[in-house]
């Protein structure tokens, strides 16, 4: 009898595939096109032969057999979209081997962390409580957006058109709370609406959630809220964490393929260089960037919340200074994730820091059972903590909203999934 291959199986040679295939996208695309930007290609077989082997030891810790299938799922985005890049730039580029071995460090505290027995109580609202709770929320948020921008939209952004245009009418009408509630709306309290209205099987909840979402995405022609709807719906056709994480690897090699097939055949860099080059290798680059620009040069958060008593030596924000540096225009708006973000502030330390507070944040999701269709929104932090500082991502992006919600609303979502099964 022939035994059907697992998808923890499939899901390690897909990501073998595609590891291969981002060596091959970055010497045959990434450097020739984009090298005057700062990608270069030197040959050297033992940063090769080093980055292959930490590649097989680190998807070895994360097959570990002991580990829950969601800090399994967890790490393989991490490895993903973090790491692999990180390695394979390493090999052709004179980047600090600290790098390389910071996210070999993330894997492994993510593990060990997970098997500690932590305990964290999560709380339960009352019953019918939670859809009206939801839907005022969502409201109140959108208040803002309603009475600034009413309902005069671009639908061409719905077809990637007069994306800049909208953008900068909306940073210029931008006040306090549209800045926070934009991030705080798409990223957390709609996409529960939506959850909630999947498990619970009420159209009217997914309808309200996925059209709040779009409107967002017309008013201020953010490319991640469109992505992050379209992740969240097509992550829960699938269930399971293994199935989940095949279906991702699956899209992100079809992507690979068409970009390179497009590149090839008709000589057009632009679905590689927003999908290859901006998802994977840009944020890898700036990494570099900032461990070069900022090495015994710590900032200490003095650009942050320690403003008022550290003293920040430069006349603009660190985005802006490494665009300038290194990409001769401080629009470019350079940020950095969160191993550099670490090292910026405090060193070596600082990236042990920042690497110990998301390893807790996702132990948290598992102690208290994320529900495992709120995972796409896990997926999508996990995605703004490659090009975000820590303190951004919590604040800003909501993820200190998305842990207060979770604590309060998951526990009564299984309580609903467990009745509808």
């Amino acid at each position: 009898m022939i035994r059907t291959i697992s998808y923890k199986v499939k899901n390690t040679i897909l990501i073998t595939f595609l590891f291969i295939t981002m060596i091959y996208g970055y010497t045959s695309f990434v450097h020739p096109v984009f090298e005057y930007s700062g990608f270069k290609y030197t040959e050297n077989t033992y940063k090769i032969i080093e980055s292959s082997i930490l590649f097989v030891i680190t998807l070895g810790l994360i097959n570990y057999r002991k580990i829950s299938k969601f800090i399994y799922a967890v790490n393989m985005i991490i490895f993903l979209f973090m790491t692999i890049p990180n390695y394979i730039l390493y090999m052709f580029m004179d980047t600090p081997k600290v790098i390389i071995y910071s996210y070999f460090l993330l894997h492994f505290l993510i593990i060990m962390i997970s098997m500690l027995k932590l305990n964290f109580k999560s709380y339960s609202i009352k019953s019918t409580q939670e859809n009206k709770i939801l839907l005022i929320l969502s409201f109140l948020l959108l208040l803002p957006f309603f009475i600034k921008y009413g309902f005069n939209l671009n639908f061409n952004v719905l077809l990637l058109q007069d994306i800049y245009e909208v953008r900068a009418t909306s940073i210029e009408g931008n006040n306090i709370f549209t800045n926070y509630f934009y991030s705080w709306l798409s990223r957390v309290v709609l996409p529960f609406l939506i959850v909630y209205g999947v498990i619970k099987k009420k159209k009217t909840f997914l309808i309200i959630g996925s059209f709040a979402t779009l409107y967002l995405f017309l008013i201020a022609a953010h490319k991640s809220v469109f992505f992050g709807l379209l992740m969240l719906l097509y992550l829960n056709l699938f269930q399971g964490y293994y199935k989940k994480i095949f279906a991702l690897f699956i899209t992100v090699m079809i992507a690979f393929i068409v970009g390179m097939l497009v590149y090839v055949l008709n000589d057009n860099v632009v679905v590689s260089s927003m999908f290859l080059r901006r998802v994977f290798f840009l944020p890898t680059l700036l990494n570099h960037y900032y461990f070069d620009f900022f090495a015994d040069n710590y900032l200490y958060l003095s650009h942050s919340i320690f403003k008022s008593i550290v003293h920040y030596p430069y006349n603009d924000v660190p985005s802006h200074v490494i665009g300038l540096e290194y990409f001769h225009t401080a629009k470019m708006g350079a940020n950095n994730g969160i191993i550099s973000d670490g090292f910026m502030n405090f060193g070596y330390i600082g990236i042990v820091i920042n690497i110990l507070i998301v390893s807790l944040i996702i132990k948290f999701f598992q102690a208290i059972k994320l529900n495992e269709f709120l995972f796409p929104i896990v997926f999508l932090f996990i995605f703004s903590l490659n090009s975000s500082a820590l303190l951004t991502v919590l604040l800003t992006h909501g993820l200190f909203l998305f842990l207060l919600m979770s604590l309060f609303f998951n526990k009564k979502l299984n309580l609903i999934q467990k009745v509808k099964k």
